[in-house]
């Protein structure tokens, strides 16, 4: 085996074996309970992509890869095609499951159950616009499609390789906020710019909503707040400096749904944004050309709580809690340029997420760091939400709580100070009885014992002259 990929419930796991002959039947779909062999299949990079070509639905319950002008579907455990029929999608570049399952009647999302999304996008063919595509699945109806027109994509004319796309794909982590990000060129195509589409997918009962918002600068980063309806990105035409924009999508409380601008930080040494898991806090990062350059953020604040540095750092990852931060130079582990550039600084460094240093290490010939994975909160995000509007609220409860704990701990340690006290006084007075029984023996024995009565101490005290030292004045 080479490389393995897991379905999201750890159910199912697709293993490769590493050939990349499109006759050989070089990947596996394994039932991991039993360790059942399910199906083979073939794998052809250059129709069906990099690693990993398969991708899973949210629920685990299918998983699906593309092909020339069609995405093929298949269900979970039997690993046959959905309905017999793959689905049409000329022209598809690349393919995205959503993160979540959507209730069609009521709307609103779910980790584990609901609908499951496919969607695609196509550039431009044969005067045909670029489109993306959202679709429900098992029963292929389309939900939302928005067509564009001059979207830059290039492609390889010899190899075929996509050397420019002209999407790119994000998603909220909750599933409520889908973001395409198109590069478009101008009628001439001498100068380019940037749309944002942001579809509002929590609405899906409904006719989903498309934002709209462009960028006539170069954006080099993207990325949406977890658990949240804020979103950040960088742009700049400069290669060692940016700006960061911080946009809101309406909170949804007492239908708040205006997407709007809320500040910008200009002239920032980062070309990437890392979001803790938990939100609002915020790592400004400048990797590749700028070097390690680390700001950390409070978004809430609008307010810098430190800068650091980690020289030639090119992986950044926060704990699941968002309480530590970690930064590292990894060396790619197969030969080539990046591997020598990677070769010397390879270790990591631990902060908080205030940015205060917590521990380095120098590990040579470092490949990986990984956070171990947490369950996720039992707690619905409107829960989470009143938590944290209420936050003082519980904090006085808790605080309340913590000081009876406390008594308990102080009338505890204070008990168990005294019953030692006690102890020890009791093993003094039999010791005290022990040795005065002792030095009554030793007497009617003639014994005698010596005291310091019976020396007489003298102090002598000696001066030495050292040196002297005559100034007239």
């Amino acid at each position: 085996m080479w490389k393995c990929q897991f379905s999201p419930d750890e159910s199912f796991m697709i293993s490769w074996n590493g050939n990349e002959d499109p006759k050989s039947k070089s990947m596996i779909v394994w039932d991991i309970k039993s360790g059942r062999k399910l199906r083979d299949f073939a794998y052809n990079p250059k129709e069906q992509g990099a690693w990993p070509c398969f991708q899973w639905s949210h629920d685990g319950s299918m998983f699906a890869r593309k092909g020339p002008g069609v995405i093929t579907v298949y269900s979970t455990p039997e690993c046959k095609i959905l309905n017999k029929k793959s689905l049409r999608a000329p022209g598809v570049q690349d393919f995205f499951w959503s993160p979540c399952g959507y209730n069609m009647k009521e709307g609103g999302c779910s980790k584990t159950g609901g609908t499951p999304v496919i969607g695609y996008w196509s550039p431009e063919i044969d005067n045909k616009p670029a489109v993306v595509r959202l679709i429900c699945m098992p029963n292929r109806k389309e939900l939302v499609s928005k067509n564009m027109f001059e979207v830059k994509h290039e492609v390889d004319s010899v190899t075929g390789a996509v050397t420019s796309a002209g999407m790119k794909i994000f998603w909220q982590n909750a599933g409520e906020f889908l973001c395409v990000q198109v590069t478009r060129h101008s009628k001439t195509k001498k100068t380019h710019y940037t749309n944002f589409e942001i579809f509002r997918m929590r609405d899906t009962h409904q006719a989903v909503a498309i934002e709209h918002l462009e960028q006539k600068q170069q954006v080099t980063a993207f990325t949406f707040e977890p658990n949240s309806y804020r979103f950040a990105y960088v742009y700049g035409d400069s290669a060692a400096r940016g700006n960061v924009d911080f946009y809101t999508m309406g909170s949804g409380r007492n239908g708040d749904k205006k997407m709007q601008k809320l500040y910008t930080l200009e002239n920032k040494q980062c070309n990437n944004l890392y979001f803790s898991p938990m939100g609002n806090y915020l790592v400004l990062a400048g990797t590749g050309n700028i070097n390690g350059q680390l700001e950390f953020w409070d978004t809430d604040s609008q307010m810098s709580m430190m800068t650091q540095e980690h020289f030639m750092c090119n992986e950044i990852s926060w704990d699941p809690s968002g309480r530590v931060v970690c930064t590292a130079v990894t060396r790619p582990m197969y030969q080539g340029g990046e591997s020598l550039r990677y070769q010397l600084e390879n270790g990591y460094k631990l902060w908080t997420f205030q940015g205060a240093p917590m521990y380095e290490i120098q590990k040579p010939e470092f490949y990986q760091f990984m956070w171990r994975p947490r369950p996720a909160l039992l707690l619905s995000p409107e829960k989470q939400e009143d938590i944290k509007r209420n936050l003082k609220t519980y904090a006085s409860k808790f605080d309340a709580r913590e000081k009876q704990l406390k008594l308990k701990r102080k009338r505890k340690q204070y008990n168990e100070r005294m019953e030692k006290f006690s102890k020890w006084r009791k093993f003094e007075d039999l010791r005290n009885k022990t040795g005065k029984r002792f030095s009554e023996q030793r007497l009617q024995m003639g014994i005698v014992l010596e005291t310091a009565s019976d020396y007489e101490m003298i102090e002598e005290t000696i001066e030495i002259e050292l040196d002297v030292k005559e100034e007239r004045v």
